[in-house]
């Protein structure tokens, strides 16, 4: 499986409690076929994994939900102070 994945960048989406194995061994299968991988969550910093419900390694999270990039001309709808729905 070497090199399939050359010049992707693959996103992980995780968050606090995501098992550590389950985080790891997908990480290390698709940077082993070439590609690059962030981590997203849903806050800044860091998430914390587990191993069988006792924490394990903390990981730093590359972005989290509010960060995502868009496409040119992707257009981002986002909820006011107000409760109402505002494009971007």
């Amino acid at each position: 499986m070497a090199n399939e994945l050359d010049g992707m960048k693959i996103a992980i989406l995780a968050a606090d409690g995501v098992e550590q194995i389950e985080l790891e061994h997908p990480r290390e299968a698709v940077e082993h076929a070439g590609a690059t991988t962030e981590l997203l969550s849903i806050e800044a910093g860091e998430i914390q994994a587990v191993e069988s419900d006792i924490n394990a390694d903390r990981s730093l999270v590359n972005e989290h939900a509010g960060q995502r990039h868009r496409s040119p001309g992707e257009e981002r709808v986002e909820e006011t102070e107000h409760g109402h729905r505002a494009e971007r």
